[in-house]
């Protein structure tokens, strides 16, 4: 395999900036973020989070953020590589409402995140061997109604099986 040359002028820089606010009962942060990029471009990102402290021990959250991530030369030329890939986009919305007392804590988050040209690397896998424990568990799996009741195979199922098959180098 002989990959063609890397283009050697190919940067990237960014800046960025945050402020934490602190005033009695309320606490704010904020972020900002200017990435630049010789082949995407330059993009900004940012986020906000907002908390207040309504009774002893409780706090009640909220937060919203966008993000950028430019696939790395790996993900784009390695021979497992898709050179088409694109940035990855995203935003996120959050809700909580937390308690702690001392040691205790407790917390409850509700999200949101939409995510754009989401970047993923998968190891490849030979599903057809009759040694492979994962062959024996999604050879029944019907991948097609996986799609339609939820639109994709679960990223925690698949994670899972992966984990599974090698049990023991999970350290």
């Amino acid at each position: 395999l002989t990959n063609a040359p890397i283009d050697e002028g190919r940067h990237q820089n960014a800046i960025a900036l945050g402020y934490g606010y602190t005033a009695g009962a309320h606490r704010l942060q904020t972020s900002a973020r200017h990435d630049r990029d010789s082949e995407f471009g330059g993009h900004g990102t940012g986020g906000v989070a907002y908390g207040y402290s309504f009774a002893p021990g409780w706090r009640v959250t909220a937060a919203a953020g966008t993000a950028f991530r430019v696939p790395t030369l790996y993900q784009r030329f390695s021979q497992y590589g898709q050179p088409a890939l694109q940035p990855e986009k995203a935003r996120n919305v959050e809700v909580g409402l937390h308690w702690s007392q001392g040691a205790s804590r407790f917390g409850v988050t509700a999200y949101r995140n939409k995510v754009r040209n989401l970047i993923t690397m998968v190891t490849p896998v030979d599903f057809h061997t009759p040694d492979n424990m994962l062959s024996h568990w999604t050879r029944e799996l019907d991948v097609d109604l996986f799609v339609d009741a939820l639109g994709n195979v679960p990223a925690d199922m698949m994670n899972a099986c992966y984990l599974m098959l090698k049990p023991f180098r999970l350290n």
